[in-house]
């Protein structure tokens, strides 16, 4: 008994641990490059209140022992009660058992921005994708995963690997830099809009009385982020147009772009189609404050096409709604 309690302390408390899933609280894994620094970021954005990811799990899966600064990231009041860390491979399929990867809502794979041979590294990202992806199909399952590479080119051998799913995402480092930068030279500034847009802002008007109206206006700017919400029934058989119309008069919210399912059956991206008809299971890009504001539009209700005679329609604006209710 001596021998094994003496066998088990030298291995890593981290090493032993395992994640099992909670229907109150499901979670996610992230993989990959793991440092301090880029699960920081990553955590900052993820469990931002506006993303309303409160009750949502992360369980870091990593080869190394955490870190000195890993291990106070682990422990901070802020973190604690949604990080998990193991140490262990996502190329072992024990180890990804032990992170319960087929209850998972999804995999990142992150990579190293900063490495000194991108392709190496997104070789090592791509198997480790399709690592994840094998082990849940052999149970009958799938799982989205969320592919971080840096050279666009590399994207076409995760494609050819016929693994990829539709749910699955490849998100190319050096793609989106050069786009920005491509579009920064023809639109001045462009790149500071997208940056804004793509990453959740605290930031709150200056209280300084000589503050200038453009300086609010940015930090009101900086609260809207993209969200990608499926359109409410209310909104089948009406063009773009309209949408755009009801969306911005009831949520105060800008759609400009439809996700809709081609005769194929496959989900196609129309930006700002303002005479094509909404179907079903329609999903639309929009900008909003944050991810509460996003969720009403697929909860909308267009209740003027079923009020009665003589009954009046207060209640199809859901902003006014909410304001009357939190006055009472």
């Amino acid at each position: 008994m001596n021998r094994l309690v003496g066998l088990l302390s030298l291995k890593s408390v981290y090493a032993r641990a395992s994640y099992f899933a909670h229907d109150a609280h499901p979670h996610i894994i992230v993989c990959g490059s793991v440092t301090y620094r880029g699960i920081l970021d990553f955590l900052k954005e993820f469990l931002h209140e506006d993303h309303g990811n409160a009750d949502m799990n992360v369980v870091i899966l990593s080869p190394e022992h955490p870190t000195d600064e890993m291990l106070g990231l682990l422990r901070t009041t802020k973190y604690k009660q949604n990080l998990v860390y193991i140490e262990g491979s996502c190329l072992q399929n024990k180890d990804l058992k032990r992170c319960d990867l087929s209850k998972a809502k999804a995999c990142f794979v992150l990579s190293n921005q900063y490495c000194a041979n991108p392709d190496e590294e997104d070789s090592s990202n791509i198997i480790r994708a399709l690592a994840v992806k094998r082990f849940v199909r052999a149970i009958k399952g799938d799982v989205q995963v969320i592919l971080q590479i840096i050279r666009p080119e590399n994207k076409l051998h995760f494609i050819a690997s016929m693994q990829q799913s539709e749910i699955d995402q490849i998100v190319c480092i050096n793609e989106i830099k050069m786009s920005m930068l491509g579009q920064s030279a023809l639109c001045p500034g462009f790149s500071t809009l997208i940056g804004n847009l793509i990453q959740s802002s605290d930031s709150v008007p200056p209280e300084d009385a000589s503050s200038e109206m453009w300086q609010y206006e940015y930090c009101h700017g900086c609260g809207y982020e993209f969200y990608r919400t499926p359109l409410s029934k209310s909104f089948e058989g009406r063009t773009f147009r309209e949408v755009v119309d009801i969306i911005y008069t009831k949520f105060e919210c800008v759609a400009f772009a439809l996700e809709v399912i081609d005769t194929d059956n496959k989900r196609k991206i129309a930006v700002a189609p303002v005479d094509l008809k909404v179907g079903e299971r329609s999903r639309v890009y929009v900008l909003a404050p944050d991810s509460e504001v996003a969720s009403m539009i697929s909860n909308y209700k267009d209740y003027s096409k079923t009020a009665k005679p003589g009954q009046g329609t207060e209640m199809t604006d859901p902003l006014a709604a909410a304001a009357g209710q939190a006055e009472v």
